[in-house]
């Protein structure tokens, strides 16, 4: 059998250990059951008790105090072991890691003392976890803070942090089931922890597996033994599926995943669109950014249902909605760290899922799909500072579920300009026309209330939802208000407005700033009807650019022309 160069039986310390000259091969349970069976039939071994007991083909038991090591465990497939015989014979000890020696395979089978006093002998150990498996025949257990060493010149020692812990042991046996690349290194979460070998690792290969996983130890369940297994790699659609795992045999856990072909190119150019403080590299403030601390975030989507409520809201930061996209798959593949409110509270991006852990899961995309140009978000997430192309490329649901699909919002943007020119684009007098239209709206008497301005008539819905409404006073000088939203007749401003008569005009532009970079934009104006417009872009040294144009059903667009000027000094 291949298996009888895999592993040996220490019959003096009761132990089902790694052969020294193993290989990496995967064996299965009911192998290593049929090679003890075949051993322990020789007549010099009926002194001694077998290790094993196979109660189905595909559920064994480890028993009469016998010990299998859990490196032999990783190199085992097809079939759960249970131990019984485990209770108040091995113990389970965690040591600080101030202090802590590794044990050496040296030690095993040594005496173990407890604050200078014999506790039982070592059987196994993981230095990278700092924990050790004793046995000592005895439920007496052994007390945090106890200074730990190995007699007979033994190696490891350290500080307990734990009492030690009795009882059996389970390793479950998941496998997988569904399409999936022969490249793709699935990973498992279990009580929030990424479950490797000692040499921080996975131990099984990429492509599908059929593994053992501990789920109990020292009678206690882990994370009422559940686990939940990924398979997040850059360039294809991800997977994961949580179940929780009995002893009865193998357990089936269906996953699948295809070629993302909205993802493309290294791993890095990912990284490249998401800010540095989410641990990207697009640069601070620069990057697609991602933020649940405010929740919930209230936003009005234009839908005509008013303002709802939304769980996360991701800063686009003038990005499209396609890198925004590949930005969120890098937020969430295996090995990131960036911090993501996986059931409300933060943790590793690789193990993202919801928001909320009874919402339904978007599995192939968490923070939502993309598709036909479109981005469809995951419950609870919200879009701003959209690209101007990306004004209607969303669909939504809000964190009630309800799903929320925004009007045909079309944008206003300036191109061709750059940091620190003054651009504005304005309701003009009429087709093809560059007179700002100032009488846009009239003020109502009415206007004594703080933060607040009234028109005669209901605001339409192409004005954008923040912006400045200025006020043309009866001598002709313009005050400038920003207002933060407007509903009915009333823009909500910023500070406090003057007393107005009612024989003022006012208007807004439709966009009204100086240009940080090389672009103006405004997505929030939704598109009822052909709007005359006249864009404006100046700053001292250039020749003041002006034209005429038409937002229309596609929006408007503008591309500034910087003529120097040769008189300016």
């Amino acid at each position: 059998m291949a298996i009888a160069t895999e592993v040996d039986f220490d019959y003096v310390n009761k132990r089902i250990k790694r052969h020294g000259s193993a290989t990496s091969a995967i064996e299965t349970v009911n192998a290593l059951y049929s090679y003890m069976q075949t051993v322990f039939d020789d007549l010099a071994q009926s002194d001694d008790k077998i290790p094993m007991d196979a109660p189905t083909p595909t559920s064994y038991k480890m028993i009469n105090g016998w010990y299998i090591e859990e490196e032999v465990i990783r190199h085992l497939s097809s079939g759960a072991i249970a131990t019984v015989g485990y209770t108040d014979e091995i113990h389970v000890v965690g040591f600080q890691s101030s202090g802590y020696t590794n044990a050496v395979a040296g030690d095993i089978g040594k005496m173990v003392n407890d604050d200078g006093g014999d506790f039982g002998t070592l059987v196994d150990y993981d230095n990278t976890a700092r924990k050790w498996w004793i046995r000592t025949g005895t439920s007496t257990v052994m007390a945090t803070g106890s200074a730990v060493t190995i007699d007979d010149t033994g190696t490891g020692a350290g500080t307990t942090d734990v009492d030690s812990a009795t009882g059996e042991t389970l390793f479950a046996n998941p496998y997988t089931l569904g399409t999936l690349f022969t490249s793709l290194q699935l990973y498992i979460i279990q009580d929030s922890i990424k479950v490797v070998a000692p040499d921080s690792n996975p131990w099984w290969a990429a492509g599908a597996f059929d593994i053992l996983i501990k789920v109990t130890e020292a009678g206690t369940d882990i994370d009422s033994k559940y686990i939940t297994v990924f398979g997040r790699k850059w360039t294809e659609t991800y997977t994961h599926f949580r179940i929780q795992l009995t002893s009865a045999g193998q357990n089936a856990v269906p996953l699948g995943t295809a070629d993302d072909l909205n993802v493309t190119g290294a791993e890095a150019t990912g990284g490249a669109l998401v800010d540095t403080d989410l641990g990207g590299t697009a640069g601070s403030g620069a990057g697609v950014d991602l933020d649940w601390s405010g929740a919930p975030y209230s936003y009005d989507i234009g839908d005509g249902n008013g303002a709802q409520n939304y769980s996360i809201q991701i800063d686009c930061r003038g990005a499209s909605l396609a890198d925004v996209y590949k930005a969120c798959q890098w937020m969430t593949r295996d090995g990131s760290t960036v911090q993501l409110p996986n059931d409300g509270t933060g943790d590793d991006g690789q193990e993202y899922v919801n928001f909320n852990a009874a919402w339904a899961e978007v599995v192939a995309a968490p923070l939502g799909s993309f598709a036909g140009g479109k981005f469809f978000g995951a419950r609870g997430v919200y879009f701003v500072n959209l690209h101007a192309d990306d004004a209607q490329a969303f669909q939504l649901i809000d964190t009630a579920n309800n799903p929320r699909t925004p009007p045909n919002y079309q944008a206003f943007s300036m191109g061709g300009v750059l940091s620190g020119d003054t651009v504005g684009v304005f309701k003009s007098t009429g087709e093809g026309l560059l007179e700002v239209d100032k009488s846009q709206y009239n003020l109502t008497n009415s206007n004594n209330v703080e933060n607040a301005l009234t028109i005669e008539s209901a605001i339409p819905s192409s004005t954008p939802s923040t912006g400045t409404i200025i006020v043309v006073d009866a001598d002709g000088s313009e005050i400038a208000y920003a207002y933060t939203s407007w509903t009915g007749s009333t823009f909500t401003v910023t500070v406090s407005a003057d007393v107005y008569t009612g024989d003022e005009d006012c208007y807004v532009p439709f966009l009204y700033a100086v240009s940080g970079g090389t672009s103006v934009t405004n997505t929030t104006t939704i598109y009822t009807a052909d709007i005359y417009v006249v864009g404006r872009v100046r700053k001292a040294g250039i020749v003041p650019y002006e034209a005429a144009g038409i937002y229309g059903s596609t929006g408007y667009s503008g591309s500034a022309i910087r003529n120097s000027d040769g008189i300016y000094n």
